[in-house]
């Protein structure tokens, strides 16, 4: 019995030795590392950063942009090569000077955004876009019309729609009236126009974390502090309404700033408890339409799954639908990832190929994002290598040519669109399908094979179809007459 015990633990010994093994091989340094028998990364530049933010291009190039402690604080961009180095973007020291809070998105087409506030004494906490023009960095449009006259700005973000306009958000510190505020670029007259509603904030609601993003099916959304609660708004691309998935509800009690993302148009939101008893502990929600709550929002995991204390918090979705979350640990130490085991309904981190951190050191300005392959990127300053910036990729996805194989074999048409009446679609094989109204909320669901015909009872409007078939899912655009 005992020999049996033995081999039942060596066996269980070995299953997580190689589980972690497994994990920490799908981890690649990008850039400079060690040439310790397991590497680790000793910062792509010699300098200690601040304020780091990323994205990645259409072609899977990472970009980094931050403020650079050497350089009197000015904001530079690195882009990843592919001789396995970084390499500016343009001239170091973009900003005319002293910056801080940047915010770094790549256009479809592959030009680089930055949105960053400025900390010069001509244009103190002012926001600043820039564009990288293949050769230089230059302004984006009429600076004046970023902000409310005489705004100062915090906690600038910036993302591109899929036809590569820019749109900002920044919290508007001076102005307690209109703590948020969102604009598009309108190339037409060069300035910043302002879109929806931003007044709906409360007045005494502080800077803190926020964030925009757009979903597959092209809608602006926004994750962040809602009053005293976290909250996730749609944009509906015209005039000035701002809707809740789900209704009017908040989903949550208290926060101290949030963040979001969206996957296969669900969206998900993370956020920091306000409570004293759960302080700034980690809890992640996913609007699905039919979720456990009255509006339709559902847990992933159980509430409050972090740890107290934690910072910058992320999250990310792979293309297999697993969520990830990467933050810096309770008191601002090591930054650390976690994925969600929907088996166990729980939190569990994943391996670093040095350990049960990313970080070897206290980590700060720690960013997480996903590439249009799948791969996660995470970023972030080590205080073990005097606060150099550190890049790191989780390798998850699929190439894009077989991703671009999958849509193909899932032959998905639907016909008429638009349609006064009805629509029909057809698939390969088996497939199930759910309509969403424009607010996100669930209107039909229905599964079939071959061909099927839905949308009868939908009222005249725009809809989104998310199809799921046996080889690829697929989201639609449906306009009822």
């Amino acid at each position: 019995m005992t020999k049996l015990i033995t081999k039942l633990c060596c066996a269980f010994l070995l299953c997580c030795m190689f589980s972690s093994i497994s994990q920490a091989q799908q981890w690649q340094i990008l850039g400079s590392q060690s040439t310790d028998a397991t590497p680790k990364p000793i910062g792509i530049i010699a300098d200690s950063v601040l304020h780091i933010s990323m994205a990645v291009s259409p072609q899977e190039v990472p970009y980094i942009a931050f403020v650079n402690t050497a350089n009197d604080n000015k904001v530079s961009v690195m882009r990843y090569n592919a001789a396995g180095g970084w390499e500016a973007v343009g001239a170091a020291g973009i900003s005319a000077g002293a910056a801080a809070a940047t915010s770094i998105a790549i256009a479809a087409e592959g030009t680089p955004y930055l949105y960053y506030r400025d900390m010069t004494a001509a244009n103190l906490s002012k926001g600043v876009v820039m564009k990288f023009n293949g050769t230089a960095w230059e302004t984006v449009g009429n600076q004046a019309t970023l902000q409310a006259e005489g705004a100062t700005i915090d906690w600038p973000v910036i993302a591109t729609n899929p036809e590569g306009i820019p749109f900002i958000a920044h919290r508007q510190t001076s102005h307690d009236t209109k703590p948020v505020n969102y604009r598009k670029f309108d190339a037409a007259t060069g300035d910043w126009v302002s879109i929806g509603l931003f007044n709906w904030q409360n007045s005494n609601t502080p800077p803190e974390q926020h964030t925009i993003f757009f979903s597959n099916d092209g809608r602006l959304h926004w994750a962040g502090k809602d009053f005293s609660r976290s909250s996730v708004r749609i944009y509906s691309g015209e005039g000035e309404v701002w809707t809740r998935p789900g209704g009017t509800g908040n989903i949550t009690t208290g926060a101290n700033g949030a963040t979001g993302t969206s996957h296969d148009n669900i969206p998900y939101l993370l956020y920091r408890e306000s409570q004293a008893i759960n302080r700034d502990n980690l809890t992640l929600w996913r609007f699905t339409g039919t979720g456990p709550l009255a509006n339709g929002w559902e847990l992933v995991g159980p509430a409050n799954f972090s740890g107290n204390n934690v910072a910058n918090a992320n999250v990310a979705v792979t293309n297999d639908g697993t969520p990830l979350v990467a933050y810096e640990t309770g008191g601002r130490s090591r930054a650390i990832m976690k994925s969600f085991n929907s088996t166990t309904n729980d939190w569990q981190n994943v391996a670093a190929p040095w350990g049960d951190t990313l970080s070897q050191g206290v980590a700060d300005y720690t960013e997480m994002t996903k590439g249009p392959q799948g791969n996660i990127y995470v970023a972030f300053s080590d205080v073990a290598l005097h606060g150099k910036p550190v890049v790191l990729q989780y390798k998850l996805g699929t190439t894009t040519s077989a991703a671009k194989e999958l849509d193909k074999k899932a032959d998905v048409q639907v016909y008429p669109n638009p349609s006064a009446s009805s629509f029909r679609f057809t698939a390969a094989g088996k497939f199930s399908y759910t309509v969403y109204n424009n607010s996100g909320q669930v209107m039909e669901r229905g599964q079939g094979m071959g061909e099927s015909e839905f949308g009868t009872a939908l009222r005249a409007g725009l809809y989104f179809v998310q199809l799921q078939t046996e080889v690829g899912n697929r989201t639609l655009k449906l306009l009822k007459q």
